[in-house]
């Protein structure tokens, strides 16, 4: 993806941005963890479940 900025002659790529690159990096990352916590969460549960069946 190219940016327009504004005093600039030409086209930039979006990765010229520093800023937005840390920042979309520090969401993948943040969102890699959730994933993570949701799967554990959900694994949890599903045990708690059988436990409970089989009681």
């Amino acid at each position: 993806m190219l940016l327009w900025v504004e005093g600039r002659t030409e086209w930039l790529p979006l990765s010229s941005i520093p800023e937005l690159f840390t920042g979309i990096s520090a969401l993948t990352e943040q969102q890699e963890r959730l994933k993570l916590i949701h799967d554990k969460l959900k694994e949890g549960i599903n045990q708690h479940i059988q436990d409970c069946k089989n009681t």
